[in-house]
């Protein structure tokens, strides 16, 4: 996918580029601390996707209806996850003049073991390896034209 906004190399970023010319790469925010965590925004046919992304190589990951935890050790990732997906909702429902729905997912990358037990309720939390899938299992909601309308209103967000 080339949407002139470049994201890491590896599985996660393999993903996004296998997703489909319907998809746009909103924005990448990569840290400069060294880490591989990242934060994408995407938009495609079924809407707007905030991914929190969190590469753990070799971590296990436990998933439970109202937390996560990473080698045994509680996280603030849903959390995070949430705030992501509601500052870019309303930053992108100013910049459209039109309500925005934004979707929060968390994918971990590289890990040795991912125990779901409970899906939280309104945070996706999934694998690299099973993100295209469930990308794929949603809903269509906006047609290509609503698609690039959310792109070029997204572009109007300094960050």
């Amino acid at each position: 996918m080339d949407n002139g906004v470049q994201i890491e190399s590896g599985s996660i970023g393999d993903v996004v580029g296998r997703l489909g010319p319907e998809w746009r790469l909103l924005h990448s925010v990569i840290p400069t601390d060294g880490s591989d965590d990242s934060d994408h925004l995407l938009v495609g046919p079924p809407g707007v996707v905030a991914l929190t992304t969190r590469h753990r190589p070799g971590a296990t990951v436990w998933v439970g209806a109202r937390s996560v935890t990473v080698d045994g050790q509680h996280t603030t990732i849903l959390h995070n996850a949430r705030s992501h997906a509601e500052r870019s909702a309303g930053l992108l429902t100013v910049a459209s003049g039109r309500k925005i729905a934004v979707t929060p997912a968390v994918v971990f990358a590289d890990l040795a073991g991912f125990n779901l037990q409970h899906m939280p309720a309104d945070v996706h939390v999934t694998t690299d390896r099973r993100l295209r899938g469930w990308l794929g299992s949603l809903a269509i909601r906006l047609e290509a034209d609503e698609i690039e309308a959310i792109a070029v209103a997204s572009s109007r967000i300094s960050r």
